[in-house]
Formats: structure tokens, sequence, C-alpha cells
């Protein structure tokens, strides 16, 4: 008796009976006490990639879920804005007046083109990073 059991798969069937089946990978059901887990998912994760800051106004494509990270000193603003065709939206930060320093991190999903732009250039770029979100690692 199968009744009390879940199976993922493929099957076909002939006057109401299985003929073939190819079993699949089994599902991971989650339900709502799951809400830890599942938010965890958009998290910064520890893997990160470094990458190569271009000029004012250089575009970077996001490969995952993810986040953008640049962390440095020069500019007086860095605006990172995420270029969606008819919709842009970003976050633009001024660096503390004392020292010029700026931290920005921003989230992105897979694909999504980020532009960066800065009045002047780094004169200490500590990182730029693309940091994975948790579900992605």
């Amino acid at each position: 008796n199968i009744a009390n059991f879940y199976f993922a798969g493929i099957f076909t069937c002939d006057s109401g009976k299985i003929t073939s089946f190819i079993s699949k990978l089994p599902l991971t059901l989650l339900d709502r006490n799951d809400t830890s887990f599942i938010s965890n998912q958009a998290m910064p994760s520890k893997k990160a990639i470094p990458l190569t800051l271009g000029a004012s106004g250089s575009i970077y494509i996001a490969p995952a879920n993810g986040y953008f990270s640049i962390d440095g000193q020069g500019p007086n603003w860095v605006d990172l804005a995420i270029v969606y065709p008819g919709l842009n939206y970003g976050y633009c930060f001024a660096s503390r007046s004392s020292d010029k320093y700026c931290r920005v991190v921003v989230p992105v999903s897979t694909g999504s083109q980020c532009q960066i732009l800065f009045d002047t250039d780094f004169t200490n770029l500590i990182s730029f990073n693309f940091i994975y979100a948790e579900g992605e690692v």
C-alpha cells in the first residue's frame, strides 16, 4: 500500500494504472514554520568574488542573486544605479566628509545591471565585490 508515501517523478497511465514511472529527486517541502530558513536565503553569504572597478559609469552584471559591495575612499559620492529597461533605481551615498570614506552594499537579482558612478576617482579602493546570497551557494 503506497497511500501514505509521496513520490516525485513522471508517470504514464493506462486505464487508471501506472504503466511507467521515472523517479525524480525528492522535493524539499517547506511550510510556514520554515520562515527563518526561507528569509535567510536572501541574506549575504560568505562567498564573494572580487571585481575590478572600471571608470565612472561602467556597468556590471550580477551573476546570481546577491549584492554588489564597494568599500573605499576618495570620491565625494558614489551612486549605484540598478538599470532595467524603462525603470532605474539605485542608491546614492555621500562619503564621510572627514576622510572621504564610503561603503555601499546593494541587493540585486540574477542578470541585473548595476551602473556605478562617482565624482572623483577612488584614492584607496579597499574592495569591490559581488557577494552571493545564501540561497545561491
